[in-house]
């Protein structure tokens, strides 16, 4: 989403210093509440920096100051005030350019910036076979990061699992794929889930969404995401829509 001019005056005069104590308290409350408005601090913040390193204030400056000069002609005057206009536009049009090409990012940063594998704690008890030799290795392997052995635990087990204790191997399965770079495997067992009925859809409709970014399908992955929204599961939902809205 992109700042209102508001917002940017916030930001520059936090930079600046030019706020009350109060008015710095109040705006490091709001950073430390909204994660995603302090990364666009951040970056306007490292712009405002790149401004100054690059000294185009200090040469508006000297600009104007040449232009007041009782030397010059009106012509060379003119020629002064048009280059200082023009370095001002470029200044103003900075935020908005950078931005613009933030806000697009790759489908690639947004995967790298929200995929994480889920963590075997997230197993539930009811489903998993502890008593089975192939998911006690799998469960082994995975925690181990051994990710190509866990998948060919993972196929063994499914090929004897009933379909009650499938969707947690299935969804590892899919985790694994992606760690050893195989999205198109994993995305199958993504969708598998998301399909179906088991307690493991929401997660094979997050997973989904996560592998088409990956491969580079941004539609895709935000339709995903939008039926996800639609479920109204608070955990995913608060994770869905900010990347939703990046895509």
């Amino acid at each position: 989403m992109e700042l209102s001019q508001e917002k940017v005056d916030q930001i520059r005069a936090y930079y600046r210093k030019t706020m009350s104590a109060k008015e710095m308290h109040a705006f490091e409350e709001t950073l430390a509440r909204d994660a995603h408005f302090a990364a666009q601090a951040k970056a306007y913040y490292q712009l405002f920096l790149a401004i100054d390193n690059a000294g185009q204030e200090e040469l508006i400056q000297k600009l104007k100051a040449q232009y007041k000069s009782k030397n010059k002609s009106p012509a060379l005057k003119f020629s002064m005030l048009q280059k200082a206009a023009a370095i001002i536009l470029l200044v103003a049009m900075l935020p908005i350019g950078y931005f613009y090409f933030q806000s697009k990012s790759t489908s690639q940063d947004l995967y790298l910036e929200y995929y994480k594998p889920a963590t075997l704690e997230t197993l539930r008890n009811e489903k998993n076979d502890s008593e089975n030799q192939f998911w006690e290795l799998a469960v082994k392997e995975y925690s181990a990061g051994n990710y190509q052995n866990a998948v060919i635990t993972w196929q063994k087990y499914l090929d004897q699992a009933g379909p009650i204790k499938q969707a947690d191997a299935t969804l590892f399965l899919g985790i694994c794929q992606l760690e050893i770079d195989k999205p198109n495997l994993a995305l199958q067992n993504f969708i598998i889930l998301a399909n179906g009925v088991s307690a493991r859809k929401a997660d094979g409709i997050w997973y989904a969404a996560l592998t088409e970014l990956k491969l580079g399908n941004k539609e895709k992955a935000a339709q995903y995401l939008e039926t996800l929204v639609n479920l109204k599961l608070p955990y995913y939902t608060k994770m869905a829509q900010p990347l939703l809205a990046k895509i």
